[in-house]
């Protein structure tokens, strides 16, 4: 069986990190925006910004930010992914439109939207290094957006998709699994060139 145990610290703490900064007034709305997140959730991307963090010598709380905007992010699409789907259940509980009704399920995950970029704009991080990680986010959220629209026009059309169509619909839709690469800016910013170019080379093979 494989270890889990050190996802699982991380998921404890990355929830804890998350929850200190959805909280506000109205209540309701923090309250549909948290919805599926103290619900469930294994917060694997947070986990994968972290560690490439530490790999390249950063401290966990450097990193939190960013693994927590790109955990918000990533709910954010599901909030609005469930609506586009209708879907009424997700971790085993009712969705967000479903328990709090469509105008407020939007904006919560527009809030959920908004607070991904306003802890990074937040931190403490040096400017330059908050700018890159602002600008990846950014980027990563538009082709998450093109991915889902190429998806739902895949399944309104008859014909099956080429392999190339569906490879770069499904890789848009990805592209938050891949926001660990947001932090190596960051760090290449205040340490490490040399181990930056590497993992540069890396990710192109």
């Amino acid at each position: 069986m494989k270890n889990t145990k050190p996802i699982e610290k991380n998921a404890k703490v990355v929830n804890k990190y998350l929850k200190t900064k959805l909280k506000g007034n109205p209540k309701m709305l923090y309250d549909a925006a948290g919805h599926l997140i103290v619900n469930g959730g294994k917060r694997l991307r947070p986990y994968m910004v972290i560690k490439s963090c530490e790999i390249l010598g950063g401290k966990k709380s450097n990193a939190m930010p960013a693994a927590s905007a790109v955990e918000m992010v990533h709910n954010f699409t599901l909030v609005h992914d469930d609506i586009m789907d209708n879907d009424e259940m997700r971790h085993g509980v009712p969705t967000v439109h479903k328990k709090f009704g469509m105008p407020v399920a939007i904006l919560a995950g527009d809030v959920l939207f908004s607070k991904a970029y306003q802890i990074i704009s937040d931190s403490k991080l040096n400017p330059a290094a908050t700018n890159q990680l602002i600008t990846r986010l950014a980027k990563a959220c538009v082709d998450v957006c093109e991915g889902q629209l190429f998806d739902i026009k895949m399944a309104e059309e008859k014909r099956i998709p080429t392999q190339s169509e569906y490879i770069n619909m499904i890789g848009k839709k990805l592209q938050l699994y891949l926001m660990y690469r947001v932090l190596w800016e960051q760090f290449v910013l205040q340490t490490k060139q040399k181990i930056f170019q590497i993992f540069l080379h890396l990710e192109e093979i």
